[in-house]
């Protein structure tokens, strides 16, 4: 017996080792995590009483208080012992993620729950009745019948957890669920052993083995702990989103995205911006504790934090996220500083809002821009069934459809010449129509593909379009010069970008001189460097170039003298402002400004009369807009300059 205490005892410094190490690992947050630490806990209960009940019959024969208390002893023992396994199912339930079916159907839970409940019953009517053990008059302990009723219960856990973890196995990595599973033979052969001699006790230190196990395999503090914001990280966020969808687990999630994290780096340094992401994390963990919610808390980058709650609590964790809301709606004190943190938040039902995982992480990734501006938080019922969020939602999707399927048309937007008093150029314009959602703006697709990389690809499409179409003549001949020409902020990066033109020149056989290429001041910000070395480039190249929504943002007159441009467009903005004086003043200036330097200038977005009689008073070179035609597709556009330029040669 005394071989048996030392298997006890060292079962005890297992677990006590097992735990300090998961805190200072911080693995205790989550919800797996937490059942682990109680799952520690009780097996290290269960060595403590299996310590006491088998050594003070021993240490104490003597004693008349012997036999009660070794009654007392080994009840709890086995009190605490028996609730290991049907702890053990919880957990697995957990970490494979079919535990919400026990609080959806509560049938189920008393099912699960029943045979313990009847090893309680037996335990307190031992009291009275020996049925599960006894002691005589010596007070050695004896077993009776109902002792091995408990391993037939043990069976009984046994077999539902196994077809659990094959059943869902798919929901965990494989060496995860291998580790699931072994922890049942191992502890099964101390069981077995255990039924076979009551003197040899293994099962409390093989259960503190199989906690090592899974320890080690499954929690693994790399994948589930983000040190920045001190709570769950995104390969945790993405395992555990796989492993609902796998389970069909329902579930709540407030997403939440703080909108301006980059200005608050780039004004406020790194350290800050990890500052405010930490603060935020333990605001939400605080609220969430105080209104009685368990939620799984998980930081994504650059950002972005998700909350994950049971569906059942929908309507406390609404009430959190408003709370949430109201916080973040005031300025928040990082060290010396106030910063405040313009967010948006998101209350997501699945599968009532979101039906897939894709889906699901679609709207995660790109819920900046699907989302209107707000301060509060926001329903997605109420957003997802208009016609803008299907196409914002769904662009990656409709992008790679239009890529397969050849969904892309170049439209062409006539560009009238003051001096020559006709048409001489035009801008080709990129446009989408998708089989399923119709026409889509190049403000929804241009932005999605330029994060995923499409553009590249959309890039090519049309370069060789808008070379294709000039090769064909059809423009020269009704006195179009040339056409101009987008070029992206990831195209303006590219290394083989003046290759890639000069092998379009070849291919077609046609003049630089008939395309210019339209940059603009956001891809010169975006890597000044490369940028310019390509402008340079493609200006010795013989293309001519433009410098394409001139007057948004912050616009740099260093930037346009240096650079080889040849026509400044003005963007529409100014022109719709042109009626203030002071505008009108600034901009007309800027416009002489440019023409003494000798840029030419071409006026974006004109719409009316006046504005065409105002912008040839200041000097304008070149005047573009729905005045004189909104964008055509290749055949409406050479009939329109056809009849407006008639035949030239």
């Amino acid at each position: 017996m005394l071989s048996s205490v030392y298997f006890s005892i060292a079962a005890c410094f297992i677990c006590i080792m097992l735990f300090v190490a998961l805190i200072i690992r911080k693995l205790n947050q989550g919800r797996s995590n937490k059942y682990l630490l109680v799952l520690i806990c009780i097996v290290f209960l269960s060595a403590i009483f299996d310590l006491l009940s088998s050594s003070f019959g021993t240490l104490w024969d003597t004693s008349k208080y012997n036999v009660p208390m070794q009654m007392i002893l080994n009840v709890t023992f086995l009190f605490i012992h028996n609730f290991i396994i049907p702890l053990y199912f919880i957990y697995v339930a957990s970490v494979l993620g079919f535990w919400y079916s026990f609080k959806e159907d509560i049938r189920r839970a008393y099912l699960i729950f029943l045979p313990y409940g009847l090893i309680i019953i037996a335990l307190i009517v031992n009291f009275f009745v020996p049925i599960v053990f006894t002691f005589d008059d010596k007070g050695v302990y004896h077993r009776c019948v109902g002792l091995y009723c408990f391993y037939g219960i043990a069976l009984f856990y046994f077999i539902h957890i196994f077809v659990a973890i094959i059943r869902y196995r798919k929901a965990a990595a494989p060496e995860k669920v291998l580790v699931l599973a072994l922890a049942l033979p191992i502890t099964a052969v101390a069981e077995i052993i255990q039924a076979i001699t009551y003197e040899i006790r293994l099962e409390t230190i093989f259960l503190a083995f199989a906690l090592i196990l899974i320890a080690i395999i499954v929690h693994k503090p790399e994948e589930n702990l983000d040190n920045i914001a001190n709570c769950q990280s995104r390969n945790a966020f993405e395992r555990d989103i796989n492993t609902a969808f796998i389970a069909r687990r329902p579930f709540g999630m407030i997403m939440l995205e703080i909108i301006n994290t980059e200005y608050i780096q780039n004004n406020h340094g790194t350290e800050k911006q990890l500052i405010l992401m930490r603060i935020l994390s333990d605001k939400i963990a605080r609220i969430t504790k105080v209104m009685n919610l368990v939620p799984d808390i998980y930081y994504l980058g650059r950002g972005r934090m998700a909350i994950i709650c049971d569906r059942y609590k929908k309507d406390l964790f609404i009430d959190a996220g408003r709370v949430i809301a109201s916080y973040l709606d005031e300025p928040l004190r990082l060290q010396e500083l106030e910063v405040k943190a313009d967010a948006k938040l998101v209350y997501v039902d699945v599968p009532s809002d979101i039906a897939n995982k894709h889906d699901l992480l679609n709207f995660v990734w790109n819920m900046k821009d699907i989302m209107p501006e707000s301060n509060r938080l926001m329903m997605l019922k109420d957003y997802n069934t208009s016609y803008e969020f299907q196409i914002k939602a769904n662009m990656a999707t409709i992008i790679a459809r239009a890529i397969v399927e050849e969904n892309f048309e170049m439209y062409y937007q006539p560009i009238y010449s003051i001096k020559d008093e006709k048409f001489v150029s035009a801008e080709a314009l990129i446009r989408l129509k998708d089989r399923s959602v119709g026409f889509v703006s190049p403000a929804y697709f241009i932005p999605v593909a330029e994060r995923s990389g499409a553009i590249h690809e959309i890039g090519n499409f049309v370069i060789e379009s808008v070379f294709e179409f000039i090769s064909e003549g059809e423009i020269e001949k009704y006195g179009v010069d040339y056409i101009e020409l987008n070029l992206s902020v990831a195209q303006c990066i590219e290394p083989n970008l003046v290759e890639k033109f000069n092998k379009y020149l070849n291919e077609y056989n046609i003049s630089p001189s008939k395309v210019n290429i339209e940059i603009t001041e956001t891809a010169v910000d975006y890597d000044p460097k490369v940028t310019s070395m390509n402008i340079v480039n493609l200006r010795k190249a013989g293309f001519s170039l433009s410098l394409d929504d001139y007057g948004t943002g912050f616009s740099n007159i260093m930037r346009v003298t240096r650079l080889p441009i040849d026509i400044v467009k003005i963007d529409k903005s100014l022109v719709d402002a042109i009626d203030n004086p002071n505008m009108r003043i600034m901009v007309e200036n800027t416009i002489q400004m440019f023409k003494k330097i000798n840029k030419k200038i071409l006026v974006e977005g004109v719409e009316d009369q006046r504005h065409v009689e105002i912008f040839k008073e200041f000097g304008c070179d070149y005047i573009q807009g729905y005045y004189y035609s909104r964008p055509l597709d290749k055949e409406r556009y050479l009939e329109f300059i056809r009849e407006a330029n008639g035949e030239c040669l």
